[in-house]
């Protein structure tokens, strides 16, 4: 009996359990487009998930060496062009893809910060520098991926 087609993509291989294609095609994914941002917590957590459910101490190491050197080398693969420009060319393509200089009020997430701005005290943009609001913006994230990655670990 024909298996039926499965989509294109990195979370496809996923529901068979092929670890190391699924990294491959999400490591392309967020070098294609950095929103894939958006899910890659879920998508680690649930990747590490699996591979800590491997019955023994070694093959768990040896997932996870395996997915690293699958992440590693992908990243390598796709930013090998800028990487031979030296730090300023590195520098020039983070700019442009992460573009905090212009502050929290833009793109996607400016909806969040323009919330939180109509609270009293929680004026991020006149309260606190640039610096100052990009590290509070990444402790928020991180503490609120602290309980759903626990979650997907338990699994």
């Amino acid at each position: 009996r024909a298996r039926p087609a499965q989509p294109c993509g990195s979370p496809a291989p996923l529901r068979l359990r092929a670890l190391l294609p699924a990294a491959f095609l999400f490591c392309l994914a967020l070098n294609f487009k950095q929103m894939s941002l958006y899910y890659a917590p879920a998508f680690f957590c649930h990747m590490l998930g699996l591979c800590l459910s491997r019955p023994t101490w070694r093959g768990r190491a040896g997932t996870v060496l395996a997915l690293g050197l699958v992440v590693v080398g992908t990243f390598v693969l796709c930013w090998l062009p800028f990487l031979a420009g030296g730090a300023p060319a590195v520098r020039a393509v983070l700019s442009r893809l992460f573009p905090v200089q212009r502050g929290l009020y833009e793109d996607k997430v400016a909806n969040v910060w323009c919330t939180l701005s109509v609270l009293p005290g929680l004026k991020l943009r006149a309260n606190a520098s640039a610096s100052h609001a990009l590290r509070l913006s990444l402790a928020a994230v991180l503490a609120s991926l602290g309980l759903p990655a626990a979650s997907m670990l338990r699994r």
